[in-house]
């Protein structure tokens, strides 16, 4: 197990990482290893979003 930095409240090490895709939409779980051995491991859960970017402005070439 890792020796969290000071500055730290929380430190955890990603031990395994899982994607799944359910109709399309795609999940990643994430199994964590605490530092403080109280709770030896948890998950987190994200779904993937695909957003489309813009530019803040219009730029029409070099000035």
């Amino acid at each position: 197990m890792i020796t969290p930095p000071d500055f730290a409240t929380e430190f955890y090490t990603i031990e395994r990482t899982v994607e799944i895709v359910v109709n399309l939409e795609v999940f990643r779980i994430e199994v964590m290893e605490s530092s403080d051995g109280n709770k030896p491991f948890s998950t987190r859960v994200y779904e993937r979003e695909d957003i489309v970017a813009q530019p803040a402005y219009l730029c029409f070439g070099m000035e």
